[in-house]
C-alpha cells in the first residue's frame, strides 16, 4: 500500500483522499479479454465501466504504482477481439488509441515485458484500422473529436446541432450531411490532443517492437511525420501557442498543449512560448479557453469549455513542471488539493472563477441548453493529483532497468515521504526534505530489494 506523509497537512489530506477515491473505485468487472470478473478500476463512483481513455490515464498516472494486478486487468478489460480474430482497442474511436500510453506506462513501471505481446497486437491493429478510416493524407493528421471531448460543449457552434449532448451523433443529423467526411465515422474535425496521442501510439508501437526484438522503424518514421504535421497544422505563430482545432478553432486546449510538451512534439522554443502564453483562471487552467459565446451569453461556462477538469489540470501542471515553470506547478497542485480537501473527494468538474463543484452548460438536444452535473469521486481527477507527487515531487523517471528520483518541494512544504512504492521488482520508500545533500538518486529495479531513498532540496 502506497502511503504519504508530509509537514503539509493540505498535501497529506489530499493524497489520502486521492488514494481513497482511486482504490475505492476498484470493483469486480468482466469485459474485453477478461474471461471472468476481476478487480478493475472504474471511471468513478458514478460509473459502472472503466472507459478506455480513463483506464489509460489512470494506469499512467498512478494505478500501476499502487496495484499492478488491477492495472493489468483494467487494460485487458477494454480490449476486444473482433470477427477477424484479431485484438483491437475498444471504446470511442477518437480517444481509444491513448490506451497505447497506458500499456507503455504499465510495462515501464512494472517491468512486465510479457505484456508487450498483447500491447503490440492491440495497438498495431488499431493503428492500421484508423489509418484506413480516419487518417487524412493531405493534412497528415487524424480526424476525430478531442481526447476528453465527448460532449458538444467542447466544440464551436458548427458542431452544436447534434440533437444530443454527444458529439458522436453529429454526423447522423440530416442538416450536417454536406459537411460529413465520406471516409470513416465522418466527423471532419482535427483536434490537437487526439493527434498528440496518435503520435504517442506510434512511439509505443515502436517500443513494443523493440521489446519483442522486432523492427519498429515503420512506427518511428510515422511518429516523426505526424510530429511534423502537428506542428505545421496546429502551431499558431501569431499567438505563440498551439491551436485547438486545425483550421476551425484557435482556442487553447489544456490537454493538447500538455501532451505536445510532455510527448516532445513541441521543441524548446514552442514549449517556452506555450507555457508563457497559457491562460489560467482563478481556480486553475481551464479545459478550453475561451468559453464559447453560446454559453457566455447565458451567464455560464460550457461543460467542456472554460471549466476546470482536474485530469487536464494535472497534465498541464506536469507539462509546466517539465518546462521548468515551478510557480505554475505549485499553484495548480495547491488548487487541486484545496478543492479535494474542502469537498472530501475529487469531483469531475469545477467552476473556473469560484472553485465550486459545477458541471457546466451543454446542449441536451437542438432546443435546450442546461446545466449538467459534476460526477463524484472521479478517478482520473484523483490520479491526476497522485501523478504530481510521483512524477514531479519525486521526479520518477524509468529507463534501462533503473529508476531515477529527483526531489522537488513546492513553496511552503518542508518534507514529504512516500512509502510502499513498487517499481519493477523493487520496493521504494522515498523521503524528500529541505537541506543540504543529494537531490537525485538512480537505482536498479530488477532485483527484489527494498530501498530507502533520501533526497534533499535547498
Amino acid at each position: 500500500m502506497v502511503s504519504f506523509e508530509s509537514s503539509s497537512k493540505l498535501l497529506k489530506q489530499a493524497f489520502d483522499i486521492a488514494m481513497d477515491d482511486m482504490l475505492g473505485n476498484i470493483k469486480p468487472y468482466r469485459d474485453g479479454l477478461l474471461s471472468e470478473k476481476r478487480g478493475c478500476l472504474l471511471a468513478g463512483r458514478d460509473y459502472d465501466t472503466p472507459w478506455t481513455r480513463d483506464t489509460a490515464i489512470n494506469v499512467w498516472n498512478a494505478l500501476a504504482f499502487a496495484d499492478r494486478e488491477t492495472a493489468e486487468n483494467t487494460l485487458l478489460s477494454v480490449l476486444e477481439r473482433r470477427e477477424d480474430g484479431r485484438v483491437y482497442i475498444g471504446g470511442e474511436y477518437w480517444d481509444c488509441i491513448i490506451w497505447a500510453q497506458g500499456a507503455m506506462s504499465f510495462i515501464e513501471i512494472t517491468g512486465d515485458t510479457s505484456f508487450a505481446h498483447t500491447a503490440k497486437e492491440a495497438v498495431c491493429n488499431s493503428l492500421r484500422f484508423f489509418e484506413k478510416t480516419e487518417f487524412d493524407p493531405q493534412k497528415g493528421l487524424f480526424r476525430g473529436p478531442a481526447v476528453y471531448g465527448d460532449g458538444v460543449a467542447a466544440y464551436p457552434d458548427k458542431y452544436a446541432n447534434a440533437n444530443s449532448s454527444g458529439i458522436k451523433f453529429w454526423q447522423l443529423q440530416p442538416e450536417n450531411k454536406d459537411k460529413v467526411c465520406p471516409v470513416g465515422v465522418g466527423i471532419p474535425m482535427f483536434c490537437l490532443s487526439t493527434n498528440c496521442v496518435y503520435f504517442r501510439a506510434y512511439q509505443a508501437a515502436a517500443e513494443f517492437c523493440r521489446i519483442l526484438g522486432l523492427d519498429g522503424t515503420e512506427y518511428t518514421e510515422k511518429a516523426d511525420r505526424l510530429r511534423e504535421s502537428i506542428n505545421r497544422n496546429f502551431w499558431n505563430e501569431e499567438r505563440g501557442s498551439y491551436d485547438y482545432m486545425a483550421g476551425e478553432c484557435d482556442g487553447q486546449e489544456a490537454l493538447g498543449d500538455a501532451f505536445a510538451i510532455l510527448f516532445g512534439i513541441a521543441d524548446e522554443e514552442k514549449t517556452e512560448l506555450t507555457v508563457k502564453n497559457h491562460h489560467v483562471c482563478p481556480h486553475g487552467t481551464p479545459c478550453l479557453w475561451p468559453n464559447f459565446e453560446r454559453y457566455e451569453k447565458l451567464g455560464g461556462y460550457g461543460r467542456h469549455a472554460g471549466t476546470i477538469w482536474p485530469h487536464a489540470q494535472g497534465f498541464w501542471a506536469r507539462a509546466a513542471f517539465s518546462a521548468g515553470d515551478t510557480a505554475d506547478f505549485d499553484r495548480e497542485m495547491k488548487l487541486m488539493a484545496e478543492k479535494a480537501v474542502k469537498n472530501g473527494e475529487f469531483h469531475e468538474i469545477y467552476h473556473p472563477d469560484t472553485g465550486a463543484v459545477y458541471g457546466g452548460l451543454q446542449e441536451f438536444d437542438n432546443t435546450r441548453i442546461g446545466e449538467w452535473g459534476s460526477c463524484t469521486h472521479q478517478t482520473w481527477s484523483a490520479t491526476a493529483f497522485l501523478s504530481l507527487v510521483f512524477y514531479c515531487m519525486l521526479g520518477i523517471k524509468i529507463s534501462d532497468g533503473k529508476v531515477t528520483f529527483t526531489g522537488y518541494l513546492p513553496e511552503g512544504v518542508d518534507d514529504i515521504r512516500v512509502t510502499g512504492l513498487r517499481i519493477g521488482d523493487g520496493m521504494f520508500d522515498v523521503t524528500v526534505t529541505r537541506g543540504e545533500g543529494e537531490n537525485t538518486a538512480s537505482l536498479d529495479i530488477s532485483g527484489k530489494d527494498a530501498h530507502s531513498v533520501s533526497l534533499f532540496v535547498k
